[in-house]
């Protein structure tokens, strides 16, 4: 019986929310998105196509490029 309760003392109830990992995709499907459409030139050449990527991980590299100053 107590080992019972404990067993449901872990598990998450409705109200306490459980951290899902942001997703991550492939540099092909970013390159195949419409929101990055405008961006493909800078994915292609910064990402690595081995490697999987989240959007918010992305965005910083596009962000981190446009700001950059040119030398």
């Amino acid at each position: 019986m107590a080992k019972q309760k404990e067993q449901e003392d872990k598990q998450p109830t409705a109200d306490q929310s459980v951290a899902m990992p942001a997703p991550q995709y492939a540099v092909r499907q970013y390159l195949q998105s419409e929101t990055y459409k405008a961006d493909r030139d800078i994915l292609v050449a910064l990402l690595d196509e081995q490697q999987l990527y989240t959007p918010a991980e992305v965005q910083d590299v596009i962000d981190r490029f446009k700001t950059q100053e040119a030398i």
